[in-house]
Formats: structure tokens, sequence, C-alpha cells
């Protein structure tokens, strides 16, 4: 397929890597910190949520603003893909009482362990401390049609790799420490890409706090609360900071509280001290103060509110409650809260901002760096937690992965309709001057080149297609008489293998029907200098992966029941294991790109016969336009 290189080895790199390498591709992860895995090590501290198992169209609209650009990539992967795909790398999901997924140790680092075997076993090549600093400036050589990716060693020297395709999983600026400190910013802005500012999402916010109270109960958690902001309210806990608040309830009204912050300086919030009770339930219990009683004694008697809240509530109101009961239980259930700013990106659970949308296509795309698409938190959304940052930073990543698999099959391809086959054709291999030199420094496809043996490719014999191609050349061949085929008394016995009949015999390392230099009557094919000396058409004559060598088709029938027929060169990876052990393959040599003619001329009737002459008639006409 071709190679890959991945930046970013935090979980959207690693699941871009897996989907690419799957698909083919050479790939290989750089990444600057000395490990990879790092901030899913860091998110598996809290049990590691993969994501949630509500409808999916529900875990949809999580995503708004985002949603209509990340609809696709998570219907794509969605929660009962990321399920399966934990589930088999041994780790069973199950489901939480609040609807969480998670896997079955509750913990990262098992997952993180198995999934590097995988990456592993599939050839994937991680590199690590190797700092990504930008593209090196292209060069105005001819094969220079995508600049190099530069990366900063440990010892202060530079690295440039190129590739066919790039997958930019760097992250977002959240947990710096584990590698994601937005260092990429820069270098996207440097080549007109439009970043929005990386900010903090999922965090907390900044209150200020008396000092008493911060003394008390600085790290106490606020337990069972309900947090409201613009009017929606989520419950949960809350945690206590020398600088405000902490918490899911809080993580959840990032987004709006920053929006206030934006426009006013400073936002507010609400939280109910007491969401299980209603406002008149509690206001009946306040109106039974006992005389003399104290305060904090009332509060405590009346509300059952453990110190923490009741301090905040004293703090938050600088202890100026009022003394009716019903406005007294309105505070207690929804106590103003002034924020005046969130904690900062270092502390943040995930960041907002990013590659705005408009810098990539459909398919993730950098629309200014052909073949680099962007995933993860590199992308402008967020998402509160509960599952869904990770799950949308997974389906991002193999969108992206997938994206990139399309666009390198479509490089360089013609694509056309034949029908009943729709045929992709390889312009490099049209365009080149490939011809075939046997007997002119072929070197053969041994283990060692074999120039003056001149076998050329004929040294394994020739695999047939099928018992009529057999036939026709045991037919053919006992019209050869001995002055045409130098090995005519060894094809008395027979011209195959064995009595399959699949592959042509081998006489002194090479086909039956190879003529040896010298023989008198002709060096080379038999079959293909009596079809000359017939006056007929080599093709018809020969076995048929004779005469398609140096084409290669690759059938695929799609999931629409469509077949599809990609023409290509032979590589020497099209050998199988042979490939491995050949020291010599002309496709990919300099040697034999020496024609005259480019190869749509010069195995013009090869081609039409492969593809049926209509598709190479429509074949020519675009390229020679």
């Amino acid at each position: 397929m071709g190679t890959a290189t991945v930046i970013g080895g935090g979980p959207a790199g690693l699941m871009a890597a897996e989907v690419l390498a799957e698909a083919g591709f050479a790939t290989t992860v750089y990444d600057h910190m000395g490990s990879v895995g790092r901030k899913l090590l860091v998110a598996g501290r809290g049990g590691l949520n993969l994501t949630h198992s509500e409808p999916l169209e529900t875990l949809l609209g999580r995503y708004r603003p985002a949603e209509p650009r990340l609809l696709d990539a998570v219907r794509a992967f969605g929660p009962d893909s990321l399920r399966a795909w934990c589930a088999g790398l041994g780790e069973e999901p199950f489901v939480g009482s609040s609807g969480r997924v998670f896997p079955a140790s509750l913990r990262a680092t098992p997952l993180l362990r198995a999934w590097l075997r995988r990456l592993a076993s599939i050839g994937v090549q991680v590199q690590t401390r190797h700092r990504w600093l930008g593209w090196a400036p292209a060069t105005a050589g001819p094969l220079d049609t995508s600049p190099a990716l530069r990366f900063g060693l440990a010892d202060g020297s530079t690295l440039e790799v190129r590739s066919d395709v790039t997958v930019l999983a760097l992250g977002g600026a959240s947990w710096p420490r584990v590698g994601s400190d937005g260092g990429w910013v820069p270098l996207l802005r440097a080549v007109g890409v439009t970043v929005s500012e990386l900010r903090p999402a999922n965090c907390g916010v900044k209150v200020t706090w008396t000092p008493e109270l911060v003394r008390r109960f600085d790290r106490v958690p606020l337990k069972n609360v309900a947090v409201t902001a613009s009017g929606s309210t989520v419950r949960g806990d809350l945690m206590i900071a020398s600088d405000g608040l902490e918490g899911g309830p809080v993580y959840a009204h990032t987004a709006t509280l920053r929006d206030q912050l934006d426009r006013n300086g400073s936002a507010q919030l609400h939280i109910d001290l007491h969401p299980d009770l209603a406002v008149e339930r509690l206001a009946a219990r306040l109106a039974h103060r006992r005389p003399k009683e104290s305060l904090a004694t009332y509060l405590r008697r009346t509300t059952g509110l453990p110190p923490v809240a009741l301090s905040v509530l004293r703090d938050a109101t600088a202890n100026q409650l009022p003394d009716d009961p019903e406005a007294l239980a309105r505070i207690i259930k929804a106590l103003p809260l002034t924020v005046t700013d969130t904690m900062g990106i270092e502390r943040a659970i995930s960041s907002a901002g990013g590659v705005a949308w408009s810098e990539v296509d459909e398919h993730l795309m950098l629309r200014a760096r052909p073949g680099t698409f962007v995933a993860g938190e590199m992308l402008d959304w967020e998402a509160p937690t509960g599952g869904y940052l990770l799950q949308a930073t997974l389906a991002t990543a193999v969108a992206a992965a997938r994206g990139a698999e399309q666009w390198a099959l479509s490089q360089g391809y013609d694509e056309i309709d034949g029908g009943d086959t729709i045929w992709r054709i390889e312009r490099t291999f049209l365009s080149s001057r490939w011809t075939c030199i046997w007997g002119r420094g072929c070197h053969g496809i041994g283990p060692e080149r074999d120039a003056p043996l001149a076998l050329g490719c004929c040294s394994l014999g020739a695999e047939l297609d099928g018992i009529d191609e057999a036939l026709n050349i045991a037919a053919l061949a006992a019209t050869l008489p001995p002055e045409v085929l130098q090995h005519h008394a060894e094809a008395a016995h027979g011209v195959f293998s064995d009595e399959t009949r699949s592959n042509t015999a081998v006489v002194d390392g090479a086909c039956i029907f190879l003529n040896r230099p010298g023989f008198a009557g002709g060096a080379g094919c038999a079959l293909h200098l009596a079809a000359l000396q017939a006056g007929e058409s080599p093709i018809d004559w020969k076995p048929s992966v004779c005469w398609q060598l140096p084409i290669k088709v690759d059938w695929e029938m799609r999931d629409d029941d469509v077949e599809v027929a990609t023409v290509r060169g032979w590589t020497r990876a099209d050998w199988g294991s042979d490939g491995e052990t050949m020291a010599w393959c002309c496709t990919e040599e300099p040697e034999a790109h020496v024609g005259d003619r480019p190869v749509i001329e010069s195995l013009a009737e090869e081609l039409a016969a492969v593809m049926g002459e209509a598709v190479y008639v429509e074949l020519r006409r675009r390229y020679d336009s």
C-alpha cells in the first residue's frame, strides 16, 4: 500500500496507526516523549471511561456545535465498535450504573499493553524522543511531490522522513506533562492553517474563598450537589480547591462559563446544596429554629448538610443569611457563586480549540497539505466527560486513517467504469519507460544476479491459468519442431511440472520453453517465436502470466458487490516469499526503464487484452489529453 507516518503516540495516534497498518501501510509512530500512550494512562486513573451506552443520537448531541462535523466519524466507529475493539484486546467492557462504559479491569495499563502488542504484531514501528519540527523546505527536484517531515532528536540532530500519507495526532494542550503541549500550533499556522486558540475544557473554575474556608476544607469533597449554569443543571460531587471548584458538575459547564467570561469578564453558577429536597420542604424544616440556637447548629440540624456545605453557604454569602425560612431555602437550593476564570489548561482534562474545521475536508485531510490528516483533540471540538472524549478521539482517528487510505489509493490512478468491473490503472506505471531487457542485462529473479545465464523471469516456469490454458499450451507445444524448441526431446515426455498441469516444466533451471542464447532457432520463448513465425499474436500462444508481465492486476469485490480491478506494475513484494530473496526486480530497477516509448504504448496489446479494448481506448484518450 505504501508508507504512513503517524505523529503523536496518544490514543488517536495509536488507533490511526492500527488502522493504517491493517490496511497494508508500513506505519511508523513518532512521539517526542520517552514512551507512548501516556495520556491513556492518565485517563485510566479514574477507571478509563471508554464511551457511553446511551442511544447514539443522544451521544452525538454531546458534541454540539461540532456535531455535524463529527457525525459521520462517530457513526462509523461508534460505541459498539469501540466496545468490540476493546474486547478484542482481551478487556471485555461493561456498562456502569451511570451508563458509562469501562474495560473489565477498570485500568488502562492492561489495555495499553495488549494494544502495543497488537501494533507490534502488525508491523507498526514506534520511534520515541522524536519531536516534530514541521516540514522541510520543498526542493525543486522532480521526485519531491511533498516536503519531508522534520524531527528533532534527543542528541540535538534532526531527521527528515518522507511517507505516502501522514496523520497528525498530537493532542490538544491539556496535561502537557504527558506530551500534549500544543507545540504543533505554530507549525501549522506557519503553513497557513487556521488554528483556534487552545483553551481549557472540562476543567475547574476559579472562585474566591476566604482563607478560613481554604484552611479547613481545601481538597475536601462537596458531595451530592447540583450545579446550574445558563439554565442547564448537572448533578454530582465537587472538590473544594484553594482557588475554586473542581469536579464533574463544573466540568460539564466549562464551555458555557468560558463564553460568559469572554463576554463579561466573569460568570455565575448556582449550586443546589440539597438537590433531593424541594424548596417547600426545606423551608418547612428551616421554620423550626429553637430559641438561642446558634446559626451553625440550626442549619446543621434542619438541613442535615455536612460542615463543608454549610461553610460554602456562609462563605459565599459573607455570612449574611436571611432570617426568612423560605428565602434561606431558596439560597441553599441556588447558591450563587461568581466565577472569575477557568483553571489553567495544564489542569484541564481536555482542551477546546484547535484546527478549524474549514481547514480539513470531509476525510479530515488538511487542505493546505494534501496527504496529511488530522485526528483527535487537534481538531476544534470539545465534549463533556463520560466517555465522549475518548469516543470522538478514537472515531476521528479511524476516520483520518481511512481517509488517508482512500487518498493514497486515489493518487496516481485513472478509474474507468468497464461495466461489470471498475478498472483502476496506475498512471506512474503507464508513463514509465519500462521495457523487457531479457538478453540485454536482465538479472533474473533468482537469489543472485544472473545476466550471463539469461534466465530472466522464466526460472520458475509458468503458472498456468486453469485447465483450458494448460490444454492450449500442450496442443501448441505438440506443433513445435526441434528447430524452434530447444528442449524438444524433454517436451516429448510432457511440458508440465506434474500431473496437475498447473505449471510448465523446468529444465536446467528455467522454463522448458526457454531457448538459451546461442540456440540456432533463436533465443527466447519458443512459443513467442513460433507465434511470430505463424504471423499470430504471442498473446494467443504464451501462458497468460508470461505475456502479462510486468502487468499486475489486483481483484477486489467491494461491499456493494462491485468488482474493482487495480492495474499496476509488479513489485518485489508481489512475488511473496520469493521476493524477499530476489537479487533483482526489473520493475523496480532503473536498468529496465530504458524503453523508447511509455508502457501505455509499448504494452498496448497486452493492456487491451487485460482490460478490454473499450477500456484501453478510454485510458489512451485520457493519457493523450
